[in-house]
């Protein structure tokens, strides 16, 4: 998370300076999400060098079981993250997004 942390500080000097509220910025970011029921099976969904590339690029990757994804999005929230875009390994199977969608979205 420091580079969202540091990208935000970055934002929040911006909006100082030209005098606009950082408060009225809606901060969205997008995330790559392997979920599976644990975060073994959840890393062997993507491979080392997609992984790599992700991480290289700059972009948030939310992998592991339903606890580690629900804590990766609480320390999103934490550096001041209000909206998450995902992308799933699996999204032509749709099995990634419903599994999201009852083990995060429902328990939310």
């Amino acid at each position: 998370m420091p580079t969202i942390q540091r990208k935000f500080a970055v934002l929040k000097q911006h909006c100082e300076a030209v005098g606009r509220a950082y408060e009225h910025i809606h901060r969205t970011i997008t995330a790559f999400c392997s979920i599976a029921e644990t975060d073994e099976e959840a890393r062997a969904m993507v491979q080392p060098e997609f992984f790599n590339l992700l991480k290289r690029m700059g972009l948030c990757v939310l992998m592991g079981s339903p606890e580690t994804i629900r804590k990766q999005l609480a320390e999103l929230e934490n550096v001041g993250v209000q909206e998450v875009i995902l992308s799933f390994p699996d999204t032509l199977q749709l099995d990634s997004l419903r599994f999201f969608a009852r083990e995060i979205i429902a328990n939310a």
